[in-house]
């Protein structure tokens, strides 16, 4: 999961989450399959684990959510506002 997350392999990704793989298992640093996608950027990656609701706030062996890690803006935009939604009272 982690290397196709990573890479952009959307098929892969969403192919092993409906096998039951799930994206937050770790690696030896302490990434999630989330981690992985937000620094390569991969914002429909991100997409298909919210949709399965993904947490997007854990952090890494170094302290880093996937929003430190993210380097394309829309994908910052993107867990900025999953961040957002998940905290609101009415939802």
């Amino acid at each position: 999961m982690h290397w196709a997350a990573y890479k952009g392999f959307f098929w892969i990704v969403w192919y092993l989450l409906h096998a039951g793989v799930s994206p937050l298992d770790i690696d030896m640093y302490g990434n999630t399959s989330v981690h992985q996608a937000a620094t390569a950027g991969h914002k429909n990656i991100i997409e298909c684990f919210l949709s399965q609701g993904a947490d997007v706030d854990l952090k890494n062996a170094r302290g880093h959510t996937p929003l430190d890690l993210a380097t394309d803006p829309e994908v910052k935009d993107l867990i900025k506002y999953a961040l957002k939604t998940k905290n609101c009272t009415y939802c």
